[in-house]
């Protein structure tokens, strides 16, 4: 190839980098009409036209042209076009859904590759870094996260070897899907971020439009509405500027969901349409699919009953097309949806038998699985309401550790606390008031831990309830209250339809609590350290000696929890203690846990990197000692700083 002609070449990727596909059509429809176009010139403007195909959404299209050079580079023996095409139809055939043909072509791929006697040039390695990237992807769409991880993790490496930019910020971005789905959000903003830098640099829109977009939805699911909505929009702006209508679905979709989740449902169902209507454009099946899958549940709660029996027998229709195994299992769970509207107890029974059909089956998408437990758990809870059977009460609490067990494999973390939360509500159905306090705790342990702020604070809400209810569950217990009673107190069908619409968080202002006393004790009892640290007026000796009686009565306990937190209520004030090693750390306040306990935890971690103090107290526990002045005065700064005094 001249020098001329690849100066062309790289003129119209630069233009499709950008996004700019209008332009590089231009640009190729001049370059093909030069005389003299040798054989692979010609093949490389095909490439080209499928490339703006794909990111245009037309898979289909794309995928002929990319099998036509594929056909003639065989042929001829053009070993880098062929391996281009072999990754353009790899690309198509996973967005069309045809997830086991695109991974045997990929594999094709680098099977060819091996045959090079210069495989190890730049060359070869970009398109080997494409062929496992792209299966990466298949394999995220399988299933099995680990092996996709594993792909994406080769491929960023061979990239960045490379120095290849735009292939970087690709890898980073799918990293990020892989541990977003995992519900590692921390982890899944750090790679979006990382990619959208990148993508900016080099002013590539459907890249910058992706990444927003994802962003967008690491907000969602952290329950901030309002910034996921500001990135949807945002993101659908880049899309709609580079016309891609398979793109622009996705924050179309996302903000259709956001409406809806917010109870918005005259917007929910607009936008639902909007990214459909562009969908069945692209004529990706699967993706059509999924949108009818989140319609149904707007559709139903807007009452149109004929619209929802439409969109199911179109999920229908779509599932004996493609024989995909999503689709089936969203056509199954649409249809038990739309059976549960009825009053008649045979469509019920029907709804449920769907529902255990699909819990049955292979783990194709853990959300569908997730939505078909959760709705079956619905049916259920009602059940036991009119039956009180304990049989009953069994078969949820089954299917709730089955939602632990998925959490727990696809790491997703939001799903875990929530279902710990869940447990924790049924475990006070059965009146059983320690374990209920537990599985509170480690569900909002998880929930901070992993950047679920609003969730984690309104478990914590709950729990603070539950300690200042407690006298009436112990009346509950005392009398044997029917499963009824105990029902209508815990609103546990409320909490699984929360689950089900993965609703906004409504949190009432978080208020700042009250301090009061601040304590270091022994693993014996004994106090090392004190400090009465209310703003105004003091506690007598009564109370105090209250709250000393209180916490020793728990110390051991309190160690036997590995170090989680306790929490225990003396009349309106609430004791947090927290063992650390030999250490029993104790804050007593009024108000809310929440700030408490990121206080009290950030007190230890802050005191535990002081090396010297924290040594020191080691020592007091071994000899009896007392602090001396100046290493009280430490102590006494970091109460002041964290548990701001004024």
């Amino acid at each position: 190839m001249s020098p001329s002609l690849s100066l062309n070449f790289d003129y119209i990727d630069q233009l499709i980098t950008k996004g700019e596909y209008d332009e590089a059509i231009q640009a190729l429809i001049t370059f093909e009409n030069k005389q003299g176009l040798s054989d692979t010139e010609q093949l490389s403007c095909l490439i080209r036209r499928s490339t703006i195909l794909n990111r245009l959404g037309q898979y289909n299209e794309s995928f002929l042209l990319s099998q036509e050079v594929f056909q003639e580079s065989k042929k001829q023996n053009y070993t880098l076009l062929l391996l281009d095409a072999i990754i353009l139809m790899g690309t198509n055939l996973w967005r069309l859904g045809r997830l086991d043909e695109s991974y045997t072509i990929l594999e094709q791929g680098e099977q060819e590759i091996q045959k090079q006697p210069l495989y190890y040039a730049s060359e070869y390695k970009q398109r080997v870094s494409s062929l496992i990237f792209n299966k990466g992807i298949v394999c995220r769409y399988q299933g099995n996260l680990d092996r996709a991880l594993d792909y994406l993790q080769q491929s960023l490496a061979l990239r960045i070897e490379l120095g290849n930019e735009q292939g970087i910020a690709a890898s980073l971005a799918y990293l990020g899907v892989i541990y977003h789905v995992r519900g590692q959000l921390e982890n899944a903003l750090t790679y979006y971020q990382q990619s959208l830098e990148i993508r900016r640099k080099s002013e590539n829109k459907q890249g910058i439009a992706y990444a927003i977009n994802n962003i967008g939805v690491v907000y969602h699911q952290q329950g901030d509405f309002e910034q996921a909505l500001m990135h949807y929009f945002e993101s659908k702006r880049y899309f709609d500027e580079i016309n891609d209508k398979q793109g622009v679905s996705y924050p179309l979709n996302n903000i259709g969901i956001s409406y809806y989740q917010q109870n918005d449902l005259k917007q929910g169902l607009h936008f639902l349409e909007q990214s459909l209507d562009f969908r069945r454009i692209t004529g990706n099946n699967l993706l059509v699919a999924e949108t009818l899958f989140f319609l149904l549940p707007v559709v139903i709660d807007c009452k149109d009953l004929d619209k929802a029996q439409d969109y199911v027998q179109q999920l229908k229709l779509i599932s004996k097309e493609t024989e995909n195994k999503v689709v089936k299992q969203q056509y199954l769970v649409t249809k038990a949806l739309l059976l549960k509207q009825s009053t008649r107890g045979r469509s019920l029974i029907k709804a449920a038998e769907l529902l255990e059909q699909v819990v049955s089956e292979e783990i194709v998408d853990y959300n569908i699985t997730v939505l078909a437990l959760l709705n079956l758990c619905e049916i259920l809870l009602t059940e036991l309401k009119l039956s009180e059977d304990q049989e009953v009460y069994d078969e949820i609490c089954i299917h709730v550790k089955r939602l632990i067990e998925i959490g727990k494999q696809q790491y997703s973390y939001s799903l875990l606390a929530e279902t710990y939360w869940l447990q924790a509500r049924l475990a006070l159905l059965n009146l059983e008031m320690k374990k209920a306090r537990n599985l509170l705790t480690q569900a909002q342990f998880i929930a901070d831990e992993k950047g679920f702020r609003r969730l984690a604070i309104q478990i914590s809400t709950e729990h603070d309830e539950l300690l200042s209810q407690l006298h009436i569950w112990e009346e509950l217990i005392e009398r044997n209250a029917s499963i009824q009673e105990r029902m209508d107190l815990i609103h546990l069908e409320e909490l699984v339809m929360k689950m089900i619409k993965k609703g906004e968080v409504n949190l009432q202002e978080l208020e700042s609590e009250e301090p009061v006393l601040f304590l270091i004790l022994s693993e014996t009892g004994m106090t090392l350290f004190s400090k009465q640290i209310v703003s105004e007026g003091r506690y007598d000796e009564f109370l105090i000696g209250g709250f000393l009686t209180a916490i020793n009565n728990l110390i051991q306990e309190v160690f036997a929890t590995t170090g989680s937190i306790e929490r225990i209520r003396h009349h309106d004030y609430t004791i947090i203690l927290k063992p650390k090693d030999s250490f029993l750390f104790c804050y007593i306040f009024k108000g809310q846990s929440y700030s408490a306990i990121k206080k009290l935890n950030q007190f230890i971690t802050k005191l535990h990197s002081s090396n010297t103090t924290w040594k020191r107290l080691l020592e007091l526990v071994q000899t009896n000692l007392k602090f001396t002045e100046n290493e009280n005065n430490e102590i006494n700064n970091y109460v002041k700083e964290i548990f701001v005094i004024e």
